[in-house]
């Protein structure tokens, strides 16, 4: 294909491509040494654990600081696999070696994790830094929670999508029904506001829960 676009062009070969990624990262990493040494007072770290499809773990670390002209840096320290166990004294050791390969050994003043117990165990064990629970994974949690109660009713909704939407036929009975629920509503509607007087009021509400009672009814005799 690149001989194709253009046959002066040398393709790489493997040893030359890992040998120029490592040319840039050593040189990144330079350049992100010299950003914080200009740049920052404290900062604080971001990371999180997990197993990839090959059955491996990896931990991925960022690093957040603010510039005294209150500019926000952020930046990906590190992204490594991770033997097992991950256990607290094992996470926090690793976050305490990278913290000191870039520098910042005393200048971390907090770490944002989920709320696992090894996360939360791991930033205990560092001294004079806060853990601080990721928001996203508590809101996360409380969603599921709130859905553990709800799950037989999607669970019915689930089953009714399906059984409509896997048959054209059914499929189209939903169709009329809905013209018709639609038509039905229509014109009691018309009816029910042209018997209305100004006493009526009050009972406009009990009126109106009727009728969504009476259209429910009618659409499931018509489907069924």
């Amino acid at each position: 294909m690149m001989m194709t676009l253009d046959p002066a062009f040398s393709i790489p070969s493997n040893k030359r491509i890992k040998k120029e990624i490592h040319i840039g990262y050593t040189n990144a990493i330079g350049e992100l040494k010299i950003l914080l040494e200009n740049t920052y007072e404290s900062a604080s770290l971001t990371t999180d654990l997990w197993t990839a499809k090959s059955k491996h773990g990896y931990i991925g670390i960022t690093l957040h600081w603010m510039s005294e002209d209150f500019k926000v840096y952020d930046c990906l320290l590190c992204m490594e696999r991770m033997p097992y166990p991950h256990t607290g004294t094992n996470i926090v050791s690793f976050l305490k070696k990278k913290v000191v390969e870039f520098g910042l050994k005393g200048k971390i003043t907090c770490v944002v994790t989920d709320n696992g117990s090894n996360m939360v165990n791991a930033i205990n064990q560092w001294d004079d830094v806060d853990h601080l629970p990721c928001a996203a994974h508590i809101l996360q949690l409380l969603i599921n929670r709130a859905f553990q109660k709800t799950n037989v009713y999607i669970k019915w909704i689930k089953h009714l999508v399906h059984f409509f939407t896997s048959s054209p036929k059914q499929s189209e009975r939903l169709d009329d029904a809905q013209k018709e629920c639609q038509w039905y509503n229509n014109t009691t509607s018309q009816n029910i506001s042209d018997s209305f007087t100004d006493d009526d009021t009050d009972n406009n509400d009990n009126s109106t829960n009727e009728l969504s009672m009476l259209d429910l009814a009618n659409s499931k005799e018509l489907i069924l």
